[in-house]
């Protein structure tokens, strides 16, 4: 099932037309994830690679969930 759906939704191209690079729905999922962290418009680094947050957003969002406490 959760095949199913990240297939669906990396063949949705409803914001095409509207985006310079394209559309390139980047989705990674699990079903032993414990955390669903959803991001919108990627950089181009992570657009060109297909890897979510593979970009300075990402460095940024590690360095907030990995604060030492």
């Amino acid at each position: 099932m959760l095949d199913k759906l990240i297939n669906e939704v990396r063949q949705c191209k409803v914001c095409d037309p509207d985006l310079a690079l394209g559309a390139r729905p980047i989705i990674q999922a699990g079903t032993e994830a414990r955390l669903l962290i959803i991001g919108q418009a990627p950089g181009v680094k992570a657009h060109n690679t297909n890897m979510p947050w593979s970009d300075p957003s990402g460095d940024r969002l590690r360095k907030w969930l990995y604060q030492p406490e």
